[in-house]
């Protein structure tokens, strides 16, 4: 088994407010997949946690700027896939 990974979350407090918002939503995926772990990443949990990366990609990380949120999501995305094989 990989080893175990923790996420940071990103400072929502930008002078840009749709920065805040992305990062805000962010940071929600970014609190589920941390207490994923922190949970013994329970593989039967892992389809849930996937579909919600999944839709913060096809979201909040489409957006014109939202590239380092996406690779912060693909990341996740990869961690989770090699913790619930």
């Amino acid at each position: 088994m990989p080893d175990r990974r923790y996420f940071s979350e990103w400072e929502p407090t930008t002078p840009i407010g749709w920065w805040n918002e992305g990062r805000r939503q962010l940071n929600e995926v970014i609190v589920m997949v941390n207490a994923w772990t922190i949970d013994d990443c329970p593989r039967e949990s892992a389809p849930r946690i996937l579909r919600y990366i999944e839709k913060g990609l096809q979201t909040f990380a489409a957006r014109d700027g939202g590239e380092g949120w996406a690779d912060e999501l693909r990341q996740m995305d990869k961690y989770v896939r090699e913790m619930s094989e």
